[in-house]
């Protein structure tokens, strides 16, 4: 009879062991379900963005290949007078003020003495 009661209690306890490892293991598998849910969206839109990424270079891409063809379609030697030369410049014929040394002096000074000197 001990015996018998001694197994019946053991029984209980290896239910209630397994019961509670039972919800334990399906509280897991919800949060590890979430989690797949979770992953799953975030690779979506992981996706999504790689996509419109991919999309803008190829756009990129496309428009300096047109502006590659305009370059080359283009003539080599333009007519004369397009480009500024330095001879014909008067951007360089001014002369540049000197920098002076040193940190004593004042702003407001060189700045003026700049400006008399460019004119």
């Amino acid at each position: 009879e001990r015996e018998r009661e001694r197994l019946v209690a053991k029984g209980r306890t290896d239910i209630e062991d397994t019961a509670t490892e039972n919800a334990g293991l399906r509280k897991l598998l919800r949060i590890k379900e979430r989690e797949h849910t979770r992953i799953k969206r975030l690779a979506q839109d992981i996706v999504s963005q790689r996509t419109e990424v991919e999309q803008f270079f190829l756009e990129a891409l496309e428009q300096v290949r047109d502006e590659v063809l305009k370059e080359r379609t283009r003539p080599k030697n333009p007519p004369d007078g397009t480009f500024i030369t330095s001879e014909s410049s008067t951007h360089f014929q001014a002369r540049l003020p000197q920098i002076r040394g040193g940190l004593s002096g004042s702003i407001g000074k060189d700045a003026k003495g700049a400006a008399a000197a460019a004119a």
